[in-house]
């Protein structure tokens, strides 16, 4: 794969550390990687065997995949305008969460314009990586915004325990030293003047800007007996992790940023940020505590050898391959339909997906509540993809194969036909033959859209013409239309019955970021106008 990522510049910041460390790995995995920043030079701080090369070239090339990490007007307007296969939002932190929910004009201001353009690449069609679990699980909860796993790792060969000699007679503290507000230092001082008043043994130590070599970041962290950290917020905080990976008891601000590793009084010691009073109790409280300290430091570098580069870079690489495959059926139905899958109760064991595509929500559904997923595919293509990730896929028309012929009677506890009907020549045939595998208290699940869309209306009535589409409500493919009375007549005619109806509004047709406002416009008389999709959920009717 050609990879290649944008970065503001190639400084000393854990941002930067984490794309050399990645970018070395899949070098290393024989990909072609290139990361492309302010004036291309060569890293100086770390070894980078990735090329580097001006972010002004990047447009001259084209790219397998294309990834990029800080929301500056630059990078967002490069990867904008890029050749690539693949656009990938790689989110290192979230900064302001609270401009990011719902609508907030404080967003346009001028002082919040990173926040607007990260908000504007949270939105995007690009594929989000998320570099700690608290991103993934934020972004679900208050954006509904999907995203992949990719957590942070340590360099074991830079980062590890160093026996060095200690004076008895002091207390190393060691903490980053970083100027920035946010990073808490001033916290810091605070909490070890507090401490020094009964412990003048303290020291201070930091190595922010003092140039110390990679290569001697070891001996630094293992030549304090603690390591504080004080940041307000973070994405993933590096300066912890390394600590803890050089066998150093921590004592660190209780943030999203060190969820997945700082366990209070299991892997460190954890206080409210801006709390140099309990910060400082904190110190004392292992300054005293020797039998504390070598639990902490045990158990934390035991918890921190599982965040392994090498593995992540293995992950990453095989999400990129996954998505590049996909790439290739760009414009069929391939995404992973959360408004399906919220329909789907968590106690459905056996499924039978009709026009499964590559198979992405039977893998979810497995994933989810371990069930046997079986699918229905035409495209050959898709159904070789599909294979690996459900049970079982038969190849073909549905209209043209008895599924009866191949599936048990009564068997599945839920169907999903989810944007299929439409492609059909004979939507009522094909639901009343697949019902019969379902059980009598199986559900059906679609996906159908409605072509009294307002669009549909504008385009006859004003332009004179049917809006053929490659998808979407005139998909030219499609063969059958349906408004909701088609809907319903069409599921009593199959001796269904509907329990649940929900609609997915669009106001332009085609994927949009305007859409995410449409439901607020879908007034009780207009709202059948802007339905782009009904979603149906039905069961049988009591006679059959």
């Amino acid at each position: 794969m050609k990879i290649s990522f944008i970065e503001p510049h190639l400084k000393i910041y854990g941002g930067i550390r984490r794309i050399i460390e990645l970018a070395n790995r899949l070098t290393e995995r024989s990909n072609d990687v290139t990361i492309f920043h302010s004036n291309g030079s060569h890293c100086e701080w770390m070894r980078c065997i990735a090329k580097t090369k001006s972010r002004n070239e990047i447009l001259n090339e084209q790219h397998d995949v294309v990834i990029y990490n800080d929301p500056n007007p630059i990078d967002y307007d490069l990867v904008r305008k890029v050749n690539a296969k693949l656009k990938v939002f790689y989110v290192l932190e979230l900064y302001n969460k609270e401009l990011l929910k719902k609508i907030n004009l404080k967003l346009y201001l001028p002082r919040n314009k990173r926040m607007l353009i990260l908000k504007k690449s949270l939105r995007s069609s690009y594929l989000k990586l998320v570099n700690a679990t608290w991103e993934k699980v934020w972004l679900k909860e208050n954006m509904n915004i999907d995203s992949q796993l990719l957590l942070g790792g340590v360099n074991f060969e830079m980062f590890h325990p160093v026996d060095i000699e200690k004076d008895r007679d002091r207390i190393c503290i060691l903490c980053s030293g970083d100027p920035r507000v946010r990073k808490g230092t001033k916290t810091i001082l605070e909490a070890v003047e507090i401490v020094r008043r009964e412990e003048p043994r303290i020291i201070l130590d930091t190595y922010y800007g003092k140039g110390i070599p990679q290569e001697k970041m070891a001996e630094t962290y293992s030549s304090a007996d603690i390591f504080v950290e004080g940041s307000w917020h973070a994405g993933w905080n590096n300066p912890v992790v390394e600590a803890m990976a050089c066998k150093v008891p921590v004592v660190c601000t209780d943030i999203d940023g060190v969820r997945d590793f700082a366990f209070h009084e299991k892997t460190a010691l954890l206080v409210p940020p801006r709390n140099s009073e309990a910060m400082a109790s904190a110190i004392l409280r292992l300054i005293r505590d020797e039998k504390l300290r070598e639990s902490l430091r045990e158990s934390a570098y035991q918890h921190v050898r599982q965040f392994d580069w090498n593995e992540s870079a293995r992950k990453l690489e095989q999400i990129l391959l996954f998505e590049l495959m996909n790439a290739e059926f760009k414009g069929s139905y391939i995404g992973r339909r959360s408004d399906i899958l919220n329909l789907i109760p968590s106690t459905v064991r056996k499924v039978l997906d009709i026009g499964c595509s590559t198979g992405e929500v039977g893998r979810q559904l497995k994933q989810r509540f371990g069930s046997e997923v079986i699918g229905v595919e035409i495209d050959e293509k898709m159904a070789e993809v599909a294979k690996k990730r459900i049970d079982r896929v038969i190849i073909g028309n549905i209209e043209n194969i008895s599924v009866t012929d191949q599936l048990p009677s009564k068997y599945f506890d839920c169907i999903i036909l989810a944007d299929v009907l439409e492609h059909l020549r004979d939507p009522c045939n094909v639901l009343k033959a697949v019902t019969r595998t379902l059980s009598n208290e199986g559900i059906v699940v679609a996906s159908i859209p409605n072509v009294r869309h307002y669009t549909t209306i504008t385009s006859l009535v004003f332009k004179g013409y049917w809006p053929y589409q490659e998808r979407g409500i005139h998909d030219k493919n499609h063969l059958r239309f349906f408004t909701l009375r088609n809907i319903r007549d069409l599921f009593e005619n199959a001796k269904l019955h509907i329990v649940r109806i929900e609609r997915n509004y669009r106001i332009v047709e085609k994927p949009h970021w305007f859409n995410r406002f449409s439901k607020y416009f879908a007034l009780p008389k207009i709202k059948e106008f802007l339905a782009f999709q009904y979603l149906i959920v039905a069961e049988k009717k009591a006679d059959i």
